[in-house]
């Protein structure tokens, strides 16, 4: 087989492309698109296959195409995947294995489905056993039982059902050998992104848009203008030969391609709105990789699929996301061969160079032929049995076959138990891995949440002062300062308050020195500064400047903490001895003052 149609099947639009079958530098020798006929898919299901088919079917008899053999990538929400671990086994037997592990991987009936896989790479647990990391996938049966019917309708035969992330990754691999880049295949109601580490894929995500909201704004203002409103393949012309989307959806950024008319500057800024929801999905995207992987975050971002060619889309999705954004053919046109367009037919192109194996069990050959060849050895051994007539020789036969079986049977439950405590073990794991997969997310919230606490309270500490004290030193001087005391003037800064005040006597001064120096908020009072001075009636003025130093700052957190409570406690348990002490001592004070006079 060396060529084979390779077809993806859009809600807006279908792509054809004539193409090598599994090589890795295919030739393309031809390729066109179609409109897709109305509400003849959901979710990659085609639940109108005759009306497709004979759509598919005139579009190829009108573009002279006479292969007939072919290759769908499907873009499903239907199809499931997982990844997880399995013991080392040959390869031959991992099949076997996967099916044995896909009703602890996937939570729905998998007798419905076709289970496929791919080895992810073999790892090493470092005490001499190896184990796999695979993927593993589940498509829906009907899912795929209808694109036979559609093949059946349209004269097609199909020779492998590929799914859309394995043709994006299998058409980019080796593009990214070295670095952090994100690759973003924008399709008619969705778009595919895959961040790309040293030639891996380390994650992938579908987000619910895509290019044709743009497309349909531009149908709606061209109604709104002309009255008509035009076809979809007449829009989508308008966005690849005219700068239609807007550098910037911010109305005050100038744009040298809005000239001089508001009018135009308007159409382009209806347009490039239309992307803000697909920015705001990608920016979570590289935000979310980025928080992990800080020492090799994104660095550039490369966008294909039918949208690489919109007029002025890089430059808008650049600026909105702050990072530098280009299309993926200019930086390797080697997997498009010279193909125009060649976004549009990425995934058209890896599912030709190897697809992964999607062909229900009861459409492929070679597992049909390996049970006819069973049936057939089966039937041989029964008419041979038959034949013999010698009971010498059948009695030897009997006699060894049980013998045999026997063996076998003590080298199967030798081999077999090891196994199933293993598979078992494997289950185990596997499920208790799904239990805490959401741990993780809640382990990194955590530690970012104490992290970000942590900058926090050293920014507070930061701006933490002696002078927050400053407020408990008002309601202080309220409480405690006497009401004949003037005060002249009041200074703060950051350590101290300085006061000025005229009081009746010095005692009175005394008084309020010794007042001040009970204040908690104080740490020390000087109060150096004392002169008296004679009025105009003969009276006398004590005028007093005093300086206080604040006393350390302690939160209101800390002050109320079990330690500062327990030391509270017992600082009143002391103090109220210390009076109960003072009040027995007291009479006999007074007793001896008696006796002395």
């Amino acid at each position: 087989m060396s060529k084979v149609l390779s077809i993806e099947l859009g809600y807006s639009l279908v792509r054809v492309l004539e193409i090598d079958y599994k090589t890795k530098k295919p030739k393309i020798y031809a390729n066109f698109e179609f409109k897709t006929p109305e509400n003849v898919l959901e979710d990659g299901f085609v639940k109108q296959p005759e009306e497709l088919g004979n759509a598919l079917r005139a579009q190829l008899e009108s573009h002279g195409f006479k292969t007939k053999q072919v290759v769908f990538t499907i873009s499903s929400a239907r199809i499931a995947s997982r990844d997880t671990t399995l013991p080392y086994v040959k390869e031959n037997k991992l099949a076997e294995l996967v099916m044995a592990s896909a009703p602890d991987v996937f939570p729905v009936d998998i007798s419905n489905c076709k289970i496929t896989y791919q080895i992810l790479e073999t790892q090493d647990s470092g005490d001499g056993n190896k184990k796999y990391h695979v993927a593993l996938y589940a498509a829906p049966n009907d899912l795929l039982e209808s694109y036979y019917t559609l093949c059946t309708i349209a004269g097609l035969q199909i020779v492998a059902l590929d799914y859309s992330s394995n043709s994006f990754a299998i058409a980019t691999q080796g593009i990214f050998a070295s670095g952090t880049f994100m690759a973003v295949k924008v399709d008619d109601r969705s778009s595919l992104v895959s961040i790309f580490s040293d030639g891996k894929i380390a994650i992938q995500r579908t987000i619910p848009y895509g290019g044709d909201a743009a497309i349909e704004e531009i149908i709606n203002l061209e109604e709104q203008e002309s009255g008509d409103r035009v076809p979809y393949e007449k829009a989508l012309g308008l966005l690849q030969m005219r700068s239609c989307i807007r550098a910037s959806i911010d109305p005050d950024t100038q744009d040298d391609e809005d000239g001089n008319d508001e009018r135009i500057k308007q159409f382009r800024m209806s347009v490039a709105e239309t992307f803000t929801m697909f920015n705001s999905s990608i920016m979570r995207v590289i935000d979310y990789y980025n928080s992990r992987n800080a020492d090799a975050p994104v660095e550039a971002v490369y966008i294909t699929g039918y949208a690489e060619t919109f007029l002025g889309l890089p430059q808008l999705m650049s600026n909105e996301l702050g990072v530098a954004v280009d299309r993926l053919s200019d930086r390797s046109s080697e997997i498009f061969s010279g193909l125009k367009e060649g976004g549009a037919y990425i995934n058209c192109i890896g599912a030709a160079i190897e697809p992964m194996d999607f062909i229900p069990d009861k459409h492929n050959d070679k597992k049909k032929r390996s049970l006819r060849k069973a049936g057939a050895g089966a039937a041989r051994i029964k008419k041979e049995g038959s034949a013999a007539v010698e009971p010498n020789y059948l009695l030897i036969g009997v006699a060894v076959l049980l013998v045999c079986l026997i063996a076998a049977g003590a080298l199967a439950a030798f081999t077999l138990m090891p196994y199933m405590a293993e598979d078992k073990k494997n289950k185990q794991l596997t499920q208790r891995e799904a239990e805490l997969a959401p741990v993780q997310d809640v382990y990194w919230d955590k530690v970012y949440a104490e992290e970000y606490y942590n900058q926090a309270a050293a920014m507070d500490g930061l701006t933490t002062t002696p002078n927050e004290n400053l407020p408990a030193f008002f309601q202080e001087l309220e409480e405690k300062l006497p009401s004949s005391v003037n005060m002249l003037s009041f200074v703060a800064d950051d350590t101290t308050v300085t006061m000025n005040m005229n009081l009746e006597s010095k005692e009175a001064a005394a008084l309020v020195v010794e007042q001040l120096r009970t204040f908690d908020s104080l740490m020390s009072v000087d109060a150096r500064t004392i002169t008296e001075e004679i009025n105009e009636l003969g009276g006398s003025v004590v005028n007093m400047t005093a300086t206080c130093t604040y006393a350390p700052y302690v939160p209101k957190s800390e002050e109320t903490s079990p330690e500062s409570e327990g030391e509270a406690a017992s600082e009143g348990v002391d103090s109220a001895n210390e009076e109960a002490g003072a009040e027995e001592e007291t009479p006999a004070e007074e007793e001896g003052q008696e006796v002395s006079e």
